[in-house]
């Protein structure tokens, strides 16, 4: 007879993915989303299953071209084994997003350690916003898993470079662009990490473009499906891609006179206020204080600033390097967008924002980190906002619909 022997550590970490699974599965069928969108991907994905192939994949929300087919590709297994029943591909983005908390704490335990990995990965877990992006079956939404995959492949690879590494991630590349096309800011983080990362390491510059070509190999395998259709009509939507991201103008709605600046303070506000405090939406300001509301965003300042403020303490470099790159791109890329910016545009840096809190607090107070009542007040803060977000976890029923409405800029900035 075999016996399995759990330890304190694994027992936690188990929770944390049952609670994650309780939270996204737990009557899925009864609260997913499922409007034009999932309808029409559901039709497609069962015309494959049909033998009707595609090489083209859904129509970007924002902008007049379309995505890659991988996610049809995706769904269809799973419609097949729910007998073509929608709840079966909102299932497998459950899944994606439980197998995302892991990964949560997988990275942070080795990056910061094993309490830095339950802070992080149990507010993953309850995070309403998360939780609302992981239920329903949306071609963005397995973006967060894709990217922290694909930084965290990418920091192996530059701490032991090899060519499996460099193609796997550059296949991951490859599919993420085919998910969101905002994920050419995830390529962009990628290239500058790995050069910033050799020149960190003195490796010679001729190395870090033998890492590009290896990448831009399996970027081109995993995006070959795309790529076949551009081939055949001479790249329609890649041109319109690049219009989009880069054009000057301005969608009604998010106004003419917002400044690059503004930008970039209203997505680090929200990166932090929208997943890790639970600021809300536009529509429900009115229904708090003004005090409490200024308080609340002070308060998610303080929580960002500091858990920025942390990366620059991180022993191990490289990682330092990572999350500096990841933070800094991710946020001032968005400067250059000239687009209204939705919640799950920042798919790409779900994860983000919890590994460095759950790292700040970890060291919360740094200087009193070892002592009693420093532990007290760590533990204080993450269960705070612990209960909070599970407090929350109602209101991510109509959530995905709340965000493909235009999105709101804080007149605190």
């Amino acid at each position: 007879m075999f016996k399995i022997k759990f330890n304190r550590n694994s027992l936690i970490i188990l929770g944390i993915v049952l609670l994650a699974a309780f939270l996204r599965l737990y009557r899925i069928s009864d609260y997913m989303t499922f409007l034009g969108d999932e309808g029409r991907d559901v039709l497609v994905a069962k015309g494959i299953l049909e033998g009707n192939l595609t090489l083209l994949g859904p129509r970007a929300s924002a902008g007049d071209f379309f995505l890659g087919p991988i996610y049809y590709y995706f769904m269809a297994p799973f419609l097949w084994l729910f007998r073509l029943d929608p709840v079966g591909p909102a299932v497998m983005v459950a899944l994606i997003g439980i197998a995302t908390v892991y990964l949560v704490y997988k990275v942070s335990k080795e990056f910061f350690g094993f309490k830095a990995a339950v802070f992080a990965s149990a507010l993953y877990a309850v995070s309403p916003l998360v939780i609302a992006y992981s239920r329903s079956s949306w071609n963005p939404n397995p973006m967060p898993f894709v990217s922290l995959l694909t930084l965290y492949l990418s920091y192996k690879a530059v701490v032991a470079p090899s060519f499996k590494k460099n193609l796997f991630i550059g296949i991951l590349l490859g599919i993420a662009i085919q998910l969101h096309y905002l994920s050419v800011f995830l390529i962009i983080i990628v290239l500058f990490f790995i050069l910033f990362a050799n020149k960190y390491q003195k490796i010679v510059f001729r190395k870090t473009l033998n890492s590009y070509f290896q990448i831009f190999i399996g970027f081109l395998i995993g995006f070959s499906p795309f790529l076949a259709f551009e081939a055949r009509h001479g790249f329609p939507n890649t041109k319109t891609i690049i219009n989009f991201i880069f054009s000057n103008t301005f969608q009604k709605g998010y106004g003419d006179n917002v400044s690059f600046v503004e930008v970039v303070k209203d997505v680090f506000f929200r990166l932090f206020g929208r997943l890790v405090t639970r600021f809300p939406p536009r529509e429900q300001l009115g229904l708090f204080d003004q005090r409490i509301i200024s308080l609340w965003q002070i308060g998610t300042l303080l929580l960002g600033l500091e858990a920025i403020f942390n990366i620059f303490k991180i022993k191990n470099k490289l990682v330092a390097i990572l999350f500096l790159t990841w933070i800094f791109f991710g946020i001032v890329l968005f400067g250059f967008y000239k687009k209204p910016i939705y919640d799950y545009y920042l798919g790409f840096m779900f994860p983000l924002p919890f590994i460095l809190i759950g790292n700040f607090l970890s060291n919360f107070p740094h200087k009193h980190s070892k002592t009693f009542w420093g532990k007290i007040l760590a533990f204080g803060i993450f269960l705070l906002l612990f209960i909070y977000n599970l407090y929350g976890y109602g209101s991510t029923f109509n959530c995905l619909r709340e965000q493909r409405v235009p999105p709101f800029r804080l007149s605190f900035f």
